[in-house]
């Protein structure tokens, strides 16, 4: 007698570029492969998708607004008739597990999966991403809901504690997944990324994630102006887009480095610049799961890492972040002080240099 495969429902944001998303449709190819059914819900619909989900795998787009804090009259009048369009299509998957991803997502999964009997896990990905859930209302909102669920899963040690008020045993430790990106695919000539492979030429580092404060990209643009007049034949290629792209570019025309620091703009499939490049650099305030780094690692590339906390300091306190789980000082690669152009300068530097 053969037996029906395992359901899944999982439950996103959106098919966005994004690491959340990234890991989420790694995630979904896997257990495709292996056999389980697999059904994507996202509260976005599907004009904004930058991510493909592989063959076999539903989609269902739901078309709902962010699920993020609001007033609460507003958030009565917005998020009832949302919560019922989610239950609703979560029942007609007839899952046997549901996997939600990201606060703003397995808040409302949760509320609207009361009393089904369902098992749910959701994933926290980032503290960061969360501090909008730690303030009044919303903070009590969340941890009456996780308490709901099945599992509470973390990327991470550091994100993990954001959850330690949850008993153990409802709490889980799992990384992102991590495939090193196989490096065959190349950009279509005509595109961004494809003009600014070409003109890194032989030497150059690669930097990759959303252009945002977190990430600091603007650290990394000054540090790479401090040693660039050193290494005249290097380039900078950062790979990624977001609300930062004007304000980072106007940076690197200031420092007179429009030729040497390019912006290829988003890519699904990095491979081809992880295995091109010579040396790969972030300089984030903040990390999640450091996914870009592991990239990286599996491509067999230098890293250099800042070695950031998980989350923005609260009462002068800092919290060690999730970079250490990855990267071993001295070891996987070189960790150097967060938000320290200089000694990002000399680290890079020295690999530039190759003295160490």
């Amino acid at each position: 007698m053969q037996t029906r495969p395992i359901r899944l429902v999982l439950i996103i944001p959106d098919l966005r570029c994004g690491g959340v998303q990234r890991a989420s449709v790694t995630m979904t190819r896997e257990l495709a492969r292996r056999g389980y059914s697999v059904t994507v819900l996202t509260f976005s619909n599907d004009r904004c998708d930058f991510f493909s989900l592989p063959a076999g795998v539903e989609r269902v787009p739901l078309g709902l607004k962010g699920a993020g804090p609001t007033r609460f009259p507003q958030l009565i009048q917005r998020t009832l008739p949302g919560l019922r369009a989610l239950r609703a299509a979560v029942l007609a998957a007839h899952p046997d597990v549901i996997v939600a991803h990201a606060p703003q997502i397995n808040v409302p999964t949760l509320l609207a999966l009361r009393r089904t009997g369902l098992p749910i896990i959701v994933t926290e990905h980032g503290d960061g991403a969360t501090t909008q859930w730690k303030k009044g209302l919303w903070r009590q909102l969340r941890r009456a809901t996780y308490r709901l669920a099945f599992r509470v899963v973390s990327v991470s040690a550091a994100v993990d504690r954001n959850v330690s008020w949850l008993p153990q045993e409802r709490r889980a430790i799992i990384a992102e997944p991590i495939v090193a990106p196989t490096g065959q695919a190349t950009p279509d000539p005509s595109t961004d990324a494809a003009r600014a492979l070409h003109a890194a030429g032989d030497d150059f580092i690669v930097s990759m994630g959303r252009l945002s404060h977190a990430k600091g990209f603007d650290l990394l643009i000054e540090a790479f102006a401090r040693i660039a007049a050193d290494f005249p034949q290097w380039k900078l290629l950062i790979l990624g887009y977001g609300e930062l792209r004007t304000e980072l570019e106007q940076q690197v025309s200031s420092r007179g480095l429009n030729e040497r620091v390019l912006f290829a703009g988003a890519v699904s499939e990095p491979g081809a610049f992880l295995r091109r490049a010579r040396l790969f650099v972030m300089a984030s305030r903040f990390e999640g799961f450091p996914l870009a780094h592991g990239e990286a690692l599996a491509c067999g590339l230098p890293v250099i890492a800042t070695d950031c906390p998980s989350r923005p300091a609260n009462n002068g306190e800092r919290f060690a972040g999730d970079v250490r789980e990855l990267i071993r000082r001295s070891v996987d690669g070189v960790l150097v002080p967060c938000e320290d152009p200089s000694a990002l300068a000399r680290a890079m530097a020295d690999l530039m240099a190759d003295r160490l």
